[in-house]
């Protein structure tokens, strides 16, 4: 008998916690949207790559690598 108690007591306390995730977050007030403008023209410098063009004069390049604080995982 005891077992069937905690049991459902344990099903009951599922349920309630999987249930309590399908509720609404809001109070149901809605704010209205502001309206922001952003800029469609890109600023700045911007680049243009051309990928049949051979850069560094055809070479190879070099990339180093910096990390700081993890020198036991390499």
């Amino acid at each position: 008998m005891r077992k069937r108690v905690i049991v459902a007591a344990l099903a009951a306390m599922m349920a309630v916690t999987g249930l309590a995730g399908c509720g609404g977050s809001g109070t149901g007030k809605k704010e209205a949207k502001k309206n922001i403008e952003v800029p469609t023209e890109p600023f700045g410098d911007t680049i243009k790559y051309d990928p049949s063009v051979e850069i560094n004069g055809g070479k190879d390049i070099t990339v180093e690598l910096w990390e700081w604080g993890s020198d036991e995982l390499f």
